[in-house]
């Protein structure tokens, strides 16, 4: 029994530490995200993502949500709900390719996202470097904590 509780000592330790070295931003595809997602859920850690994307859907959700499909070229899907809180969605031409920054919903794999905006040219052309960065700091983080990617 001591051990279990050990465990959850150096388990609850590892938690604070992440907690306090603060959220964590992310730039990906939405493949990537999904998988990163996957990999980090269980960790602890608070990540925001950016997400550059075609968006493939809009339409109105309850009360002042609107629900945004997100997909890669010929990858996968994001469901990704905007509450015009705020800010109102800026009108977007569908197809169209955005940029999308929130946070994964727990549980899910759908985004709130937080800004919505049509997607720049430096936004698309750093984004492969973007996400090799981040693939390097997730692949630590799965590392230190024992989880595999």
């Amino acid at each position: 029994m001591s051990t279990i509780c050990g465990d959850s000592i150096i388990l609850n330790g590892r938690i604070q530490a992440l907690q306090k070295s603060g959220p964590r931003a992310f730039s990906g595809p939405v493949e990537k995200v999904l998988k990163w997602h996957k990999a980090l859920q269980d960790i602890g850690v608070f990540v925001f993502y950016e997400i550059i994307a075609k968006c493939v859907s809009v339409r109105p959700g309850e009360s002042c949500a609107k629900n945004l499909v997100i997909r890669d070229d010929n990858g996968p899907a994001m469901q990704v709900v905007y509450y015009e809180i705020d800010f109102m969605l800026p009108e977007l031409k569908v197809p169209s390719t955005v940029r999308v920054i929130g946070r994964m919903i727990a549980g899910t794999c759908r985004l709130q996202a937080f800004s919505v905006r049509p997607a720049t040219g430096d936004d698309v052309a750093t984004l492969q470097r973007r996400a090799a960065v981040a693939a390097h700091h997730v692949a630590r983080l799965c590392k230190e904590n024992g989880v595999s990617q």
